[in-house]
């Protein structure tokens, strides 16, 4: 029995930061891949819409289209992007 607060506790890690943080990454990606599958394709769509909206009305996407950029890397003009 442990009493008061002299009680501590030391972890060792057997694998390094960023192996922890990469099997976090594709847990949470694996979690969320079921989650969207279980929503249906409605809610996909919505998502792709605004990922479309947000990505148009980046400062990179607008200087490609309209600015100082346009057409300097090879890329065809386009007014928006292709379907996914």
């Amino acid at each position: 029995m442990v009493m008061g607060n002299d009680l501590s506790l030391t972890l060792r890690l057997l694998e390094s930061n960023s192996t922890i943080e990469k099997k976090i990454r594709k847990a949470m990606a694996a979690e969320l891949n079921k989650k969207f599958n279980s929503i249906g394709s409605g809610f996909r769509v919505q998502l792709g819409k605004a990922l479309e909206s947000w990505l148009m009305a980046s400062p990179a996407i607008l200087a490609i289209v309209n600015g100082p950029l346009k057409g300097d890397f090879g890329i065809p003009i386009l007014n928006r992007l292709p379907k996914i």
